[in-house]
């Protein structure tokens, strides 16, 4: 599918090359490599708690995010999630030189209803998140609250690991999590060291357990990215149909619609921080979360390790009905 992209920016003739590399964990991996992308093995992941960011290390250690202009990291779920193929991606990068760090986000609904990542993370699993990313965070070096308080808007969220960027962001990005994962987890409270570091199933039986410590890294990413003034950043467009395709169920697309302008508002006239922008942002959150966990309950989690597309199944039947 190809989605209206846009190419007001006056074009440069700098050719820019990327490597975009595909993280194969298994066989089935392999045999899904999306057109475009190189794929790289890691079947033997040293780090499983870690997730993609074992990998992202590995590729930064060998040299791999020096050899390009461009480098990525991708997840075999990249097309079926984001709705963009590899080679679309690919073109429209090559359509629009001269930034620093491209990405798509595969949850472009998600600025409608939460005020950035961090946020929506703890309506997901509670105060404890922010309360244990903070720790380790602080304990790391760092003033959270400075990533904490950003708005993710429509024109810089993202989550997941669909992103390329620059050997300065590389170098910049790794530097930050090599010290997170560096602290000490003995001067962690036991809790914290239990919540951050220990794979658990927080969701449906379908999706593999997780350390929680992958997602506060993957929040880091967006936060860094948003809080450096000097990187020159482009958004994959989010059309109507694409934002569609990402919702995670006909639910979320109904609440999406009705939400959106308010949203838009609240960023166009500067009051998404305000009180009355909090308090829009707590009543969407819950009704946005509250509507996900009963899909979940009900279905199952649509993106887990199945890659069945339940919930498009289900746009079909509703658009059959």
């Amino acid at each position: 599918m190809v989605y209206p992209i846009d190419l007001s920016r006056e074009r440069q003739s700098i050719s820019m090359a990327s490597g975009i590399f595909q993280i194969c964990w298994n066989e089935r991996s392999f045999s899904k490599l999306e057109p475009g992308f190189v794929a790289f093995d890691w079947r033997r992941n040293p780090h499983p708690d870690h997730r993609e960011f074992a990998a992202f290390r590995e590729l930064h250690a060998r040299g791999d995010t020096r050899k390009f202009d461009l480098t990525g990291a991708f997840s075999p779920k990249f097309a079926a999630k984001s709705g963009v193929s590899g080679l679309e991606f690919k073109q429209w990068v090559g359509d629009n030189p001269g930034y620093d760090f491209y990405f798509v986000d595969p949850r472009p609904q998600f600025p409608v209803f939460f005020f950035n990542g961090w946020i929506n993370s703890s309506h997901q699993f509670g105060s404890r998140f922010l309360a244990c990313a903070r720790e380790i965070i602080e304990l790391a070096g760092y003033e959270p609250d400075v990533w904490i308080n950003q708005r993710e808007d429509f024109s810089n969220a993202f989550c997941m690991n669909f992103w390329v960027a620059k050997k300065e962001f590389w170098d910049r990005l790794m530097g930050v999590i090599d010290n997170i994962l560096s602290v000490d987890r003995q001067k962690l409270r036991p809790e914290s060291r239990s919540f951050l570091f220990e794979p658990r199933q927080w969701r449906a039986p379908n999706q593999l357990p997780v350390a929680q410590i992958a997602l506060v890294l993957e929040r880091v990413v967006t936060s860094l990215a948003i809080a450096d003034g000097s990187l020159r950043r482009l958004a994959y467009p989010a059309s109507p149909e694409r934002i569609k395709y990402c919702c995670r169920s006909p639910a979320e697309w109904e609440l999406y619609k009705s939400f959106a302008p308010i949203a838009a508002r609240l960023d166009e006239q500067g009051l998404a921080s305000s009180e009355a922008g909090k308090s829009y942002f707590d009543m969407a959150g819950r009704a946005m979360t509250s509507v996900s966990r009963l899909y979940t309950q009900s279905f199952g989690h649509p993106q887990g390790d199945s890659e069945s597309g339940l919930e498009h199944r289900l746009h079909d039947l509703v658009d059959e009905a």
